[in-house]
C-alpha cells in the first residue's frame, strides 16, 4: 500500500489574506458569544497585533 505524498509550501499573499480574514472573523465571533461585539472586534485586534509583534 502506497502512502499519499504531502507537499507543503508557503501561502501565496492572497491565501494568507483569506485565511486570516477568516480566523479574524471566527475569533471575533467566538468572543462575541461572551462580550459586546464592539468589544470583541477591538480585543481580536489587539490579540493579533500582539502575536505579530511576538513573530
Amino acid at each position: 500500500m502506497n502512502s499519499p505524498v504531502v507537499t507543503l509550501r508557503g501561502m501565496r499573499q492572497d491565501e494568507y489574506e483569506n485565511y486570516t480574514a477568516r480566523r479574524d472573523l471566527e475569533y471575533v465571533q467566538s468572543l462575541a458569544e461572551t462580550m459586546p461585539a464592539e468589544a470583541a472586534m477591538e480585543k481580536a485586534r489587539e490579540d493579533r497585533a500582539r502575536f505579530v509583534k511576538r513573530l
